[in-house]
């Protein structure tokens, strides 16, 4: 079970989870964001000494007062890494915050000695675009995020609400929150400039994508590693968006021989 812990950094108290021993991971979750229960987090954590800190405005609006762009969010995430004081991390980033973790090693490419990008948000193609998570109802952005059938209802059997009116609004607040913290960087679409800051990450990259991801497609690999000196990909069978969770083991595997 993964401990919550506060860090104070850029100005503010961050959430941080954080369990195992080994070699430090920090993780940056995507749209789905990170609690102790996460099953990938725990499975993480039995191989590595994991950071998992909670995106601001998660858990309280108001921290997104003082960041008004991808680039105030990213030299936020370099103070609180700072604070952590793990300098040989393997910064690890899903979705949006393969985009943050991206960012961060471009802006101040010193800190992060070690980049794993899982399907990762922040470029764009005309031909393949990401999908617009935001307009998508529920039922059709499940469809988006998953390929596997059943990680997809284990997901959905851990995280269902109780029929009770105070839990399903609360659980309506998280998600408006949620959509509310990653739409302030990503929409329209969420190509900020990434492109031209890519050359100045200079650490090893390990790149992992869903055969079968339909937000952020495949080829998307290929467009990251022609900018990343000597990146590594995998692409991996039977997999979505939500790679993680759909191939837990083979995500793991590949992130903690990664961090050695």
């Amino acid at each position: 079970m993964l401990r919550r812990e506060i860090v104070p950094a850029a100005g503010l108290d961050w959430q941080v989870l954080r369990g195992g021993a080994g070699r430090p991971v920090v993780w940056l979750h995507g749209l789905t964001g990170a609690d102790g229960n996460d099953p990938f987090l725990d499975a993480l954590s039995r191989r590595v000494e994991l950071f998992a800190p909670v995106m601001p405005g998660f858990a309280d609006l108001d921290e997104l007062d003082g960041l008004d762009d991808i680039h105030d969010l990213a030299l936020a995430y370099d103070e609180l890494l700072a604070a952590l004081n793990r300098p040989d991390a393997l910064v690890v980033g899903h979705g949006f915050g393969g985009m943050v973790a991206a960012e961060i090693a471009a802006h101040v490419p010193r800190r992060v000695t070690r980049l794993g990008l899982i399907a990762p948000m922040g470029l764009w193609d005309e031909e393949r675009p990401v999908a617009d998570l935001f307009a998508l109802p529920g039922p059709l952005l499940g469809d988006a995020l998953w390929e596997d059938a059943a990680a997809r209802a284990a997901w959905d059997d851990a995280h269902l609400v109780p029929d009770t009116q105070p839990a399903a609004g609360d659980a309506m607040i998280a998600t408006a929150q949620a959509n509310t913290a990653v739409a302030k960087f990503v929409w329209p679409i969420p190509d900020k400039g990434l492109r031209k800051r890519l050359r100045r990450i200079v650490c090893p990259t390990l790149l992992l994508w869903g055969a079968a991801d339909r937000v952020v497609p495949a080829t998307y690999a290929d467009l990251f590693a022609r900018r990343l000196t000597g990146a590594v990909q995998t692409i991996v069978a039977g997999a979505g968006h939500m790679l993680p969770y759909e191939r837990t083991a083979i995500t793991v595997d590949a992130l903690a021989g990664f961090a050695e």
